[in-house]
């Protein structure tokens, strides 16, 4: 599996681009859809022959910017989305310094709305950002939701992924989503970089091996791979504390004053995405509304759209407990 991640300015088509590659929709909350905007991270993907690629579709608003960080870590791939009547704006600019400074190097600028570009308009953002390109491996891609081959733009996109190199790194998976299954108990969710392993899995902050009931990875049993991958744990209820959204999980005890060290400079990076009113809209990025629905008998599958860790938002039947109505 290889993980990739959206990024880019808020109503540039991150969201449309996604749903154009895996004909799935990952705005589910009521409020997403009422306002025409991502909110929380959404979770899917897409298949090309015997392998799969997870995308996670973060928000573009300021207001929701610590979502937005969370979406970005241990992701291979990155699909930075560009308007191309816009061209590069306020969040544009932040989303790339940001995955500039977490060290992302494989790059996928998409440039949508090309049919609404006037023939004689050129874009040229990138060429102001040659300096921090040099540095990185990337490719461009034109966009229009009415001409564009689904099965061409996949093609374009799995080619430039066989010929990344990515890095090695310490194992890590950051908890996404901490949520409760009725009879299935606490399952927690993130994207594990290539290094995670089954065997012993810690909760390094609180100084616990975690105990597990089960792994899951888009409906299957978790396999270790060559890339990150999308996660899902069933833990079992004897655990004294459980990982809550924002959480991290290794192989590896860690000094407590590392795991604060690096917490504390998570937080201060996720500093500008405190519950404000949206300027736009009123609406408030503290937002945690949403519950799920569905029948596949698949812990990975089960999707919680809060904003915040979720204790009970699933409401499906006692007899068949799982959700479909989202992957990890």
């Amino acid at each position: 599996m290889t993980v990739l991640a959206t990024a880019g300015h808020v109503d540039h088509g991150k969201s449309t681009f996604v749903n154009f590659l895996t004909n799935q929709e990952t705005d589910r909350l009521a409020e997403e859809k009422k306002r025409g905007l991502t909110i929380n991270l959404g979770y899917t993907y897409f298949k090309d022959k015997d392998q799969t690629y997870s995308i996670v579709d973060v928000p573009g608003h300021s207001d929701f910017f610590k979502n937005t960080v969370s979406g970005f870590s241990n992701a291979n791939v990155i699909l930075f989305i560009i308007d191309s009547t816009q061209g590069w704006s306020k969040q544009s600019e932040e989303h790339f310094n940001t995955l500039v400074e977490l060290g992302k190097e494989n790059f996928i600028f998409v440039y949508t709305k090309i049919d609404l570009l006037e023939p004689s308009a050129k874009y040229d953002d990138l060429d102001k950002k040659s300096d921090k390109l040099k540095k990185l491996n990337y490719i461009i891609l034109e966009f229009d939701l009415k001409n564009s081959r689904r099965e061409n733009v996949i093609q374009k996109i799995v080619e430039f992924i066989n010929k990344c190199e990515f890095k090695k790194n310490n194992a890590s998976m950051w908890v996404d989503r901490s949520f409760i299954i009725d009879g299935v108990g606490r399952v927690v969710t993130g994207t594990a970089n290539s290094d995670f392993k089954t065997d012993d899995i810690y909760f390094p902050a609180e100084g616990n091996k975690l105990e597990i009931k089960e792994l899951q990875s888009l409906n299957e049993k978790y396999k270790d791979g060559l890339n990150s991958k999308r996660v899902a744990i069933s833990l079992k209820k004897n655990n004294k504390i459980f990982p809550k959204k924002g959480a991290l999980l290794t192989n590896n005890e860690i000094a407590d004053n590392a795991i604060k060290e690096a917490t504390d400079s998570i937080e201060n990076d996720k500093a500008t995405a405190v519950a404000t009113p949206c300027g736009n809209c009123g609406g408030n990025s503290g937002s945690n509304s949403g519950s799920n629905s569905g029948s596949n008998s698949d812990i990975s599958s089960c999707t919680n759209s809060c904003t915040n860790s979720c204790t009970n938002s699933c409401t499906n039947s006692r007899s068949n407990p799982y959700c479909n109505s989202g992957n990890p």
